[in-house]
């Protein structure tokens, strides 16, 4: 019944919708279809497309080569300065901090308290690390919870 009122009414462009979902976006996603009853389209779309981005940077991340001489990860463009601060003052290295920012976004999709998590990332004796991290992650407005 829905269905027939939105598409009589041209409430939606179907054919534009129908591109959507073939692009490489909206297979990657389909997972989340649920979220559009709570969305907007154009939200949605903008959802879509930051997982996208996030694969193809995972993607660049693991095709990256190590400099065996240096041992350093070439991350021209993956990071803010921010960011990059944030793993010297941490002593994490950059694929960690991939990992860690994974499981926080993660968190935040799936609903999942993030600070429990993030906590269990870490030994005992480097907590307060995981702690700079929660707090950046939410000064940041990278996820956002209730305290």
């Amino acid at each position: 019944m829905w269905k027939n009122y939105v598409i009589d009414r041209d409430l939606v462009n179907v054919n534009e919708w129908r591109a959507f979902e073939a692009s490489d976006e909206g297979k990657a996603i389909q997972k989340f279809k649920w979220l559009l009853q709570f969305i907007s389209l154009s939200d949605y779309k903008k959802f879509a497309k930051s997982l996208h981005f996030e694969k193809e940077l995972e993607n660049i991340l693991d095709t990256k080569k190590i400099n065996k001489d240096m041992k350093v990860l070439d991350i021209n463009g993956l990071f803010s300065s921010n960011e990059l601060t944030l793993c010297k003052k941490l002593k994490l290295d950059h694929r960690s901090y991939i990992k860690v920012k994974k499981v926080a976004i993660e968190c935040f999709v799936e609903n999942i308290p993030l600070k429990e998590r993030l906590f269990s990332l870490f030994p005992v004796e480097e907590r307060h690390r995981a702690g700079i991290l929660y707090d950046w992650f939410s000064t940041n407005k990278i996820v956002i919870e209730e305290k």
